[in-house]
């Protein structure tokens, strides 16, 4: 069975590329914009009496369908590079909870929820039968950009991220009525800083890297035999891929 965070991104970011995910669309549209110039000259697609002057209506519009298709292609490339940085985040994620697992916390990573096409980026639980549901992002501190609360929403930068915050909650309630237990919900952020180290967003708890270690240390002990508990959520909440 697999457990390994950020498997299910860039499996998505992978089928967005198709099968070259290396090629950028300057690439793409570069052999794009050679093909429909040389069909305009195989076929004779010039105007008469101008020689290769004749060429350049199909240049112009070799140019304009160009454009159009990178802009296609273009959208598919930010699509899968926002996949391939939260992949990023979670793998981070992982590798700060090693320290977690050496304690004896079991660390389920990239599990879906049965009925849903959402997934959990990290479920933990502990020796004392802790239950924590962690969620990864991987958002942008260009400009200064921290995360912070405004009016009573989540915020980072000039983006409302409030939306992650409800998603959490929801699939934290997923959890705990699958397990049976109570479970704490932990929101941790790479890229951007978090205002004041950690903050609460209603009862999710949201942390940088820094913090996640001792956020997740901090969840109420539970009343479950961890190792029944542990194989429990393990079988409720398989492996996404």
């Amino acid at each position: 069975m697999t457990n390994q965070a950020g498997r299910s991104a860039r499996r998505q970011a992978a089928r967005i590329r198709g099968t070259r995910p290396a090629t950028t669309v300057r690439e793409r549209a570069l052999v794009l914009a050679i093909s429909v110039v040389a069909c305009c000259t195989a076929t004779g697609l010039i105007w008469p009496g101008y020689g290769l002057a004749g060429l350049l209506p199909g240049v112009v519009g070799a140019a304009l369908f160009v454009s159009m298709r990178a802009g296609d292609l273009g959208s598919a490339s930010d699509a899968a590079r926002r996949w391939e940085a939260g992949a990023r985040g979670e793998e981070a994620t992982e590798r700060i909870l090693r320290s977690l697992a050496a304690k004896g916390w079991t660390i389920l990573h990239d599990r879906a929820i049965p009925g849903s096409a959402a997934n959990l980026d990290h479920l933990a639980v502990g020796p004392a039968g802790q239950v924590v549901l962690i969620d990864s992002k991987q958002w942008s501190g260009k400009n200064g950009a921290a995360v912070s609360r405004r009016g009573g929403r989540l915020v980072c930068g000039g983006y409302d991220r409030q939306k992650s915050v409800e998603t959490l909650l929801w699939e934290a309630q997923r959890v705990q009525e699958e397990l049976g237990v109570p479970v704490t919900a932990v929101m941790v952020v790479h890229g951007a800083k978090v205002a004041g180290g950690s903050l609460r967003a209603g009862s999710v708890h949201v942390v940088g890297p820094g913090g996640l270690v001792g956020a997740v240390a901090s969840a109420p002990r539970g009343a479950e035999v961890a190792g029944v508990l542990a194989r429990r959520a393990q079988v409720s909440f398989p492996s996404y891929t």
